[in-house]
C-alpha cells in the first residue's frame, strides 16, 4: 500500500472508528483504506 501525506496517523484513525461500526460485516476494502481514499480526495480536489 501507497503512503500519502493525507493518511491518517493511528491515533486519528481509532478516532474514528469510534464512530463507525467496524464489525457489521466482511469487508472487501479495510475501512481503513476507504477513509483514507476519502480523505484523499477532499484534501487533494477541493481547495
Amino acid at each position: 500500500m501507497n503512503h500519502y501525506s493525507t493518511d491518517l496517523t493511528d491515533n486519528q484513525t481509532q478516532v474514528i472508528e469510534k464512530f463507525l461500526d467496524v464489525q457489521v460485516r466482511k469487508r472487501k476494502h479495510p475501512l481503513r483504506n476507504i477513509v483514507y481514499a476519502i480523505n484523499f480526495l477532499l484534501k487533494r480536489h477541493y481547495p
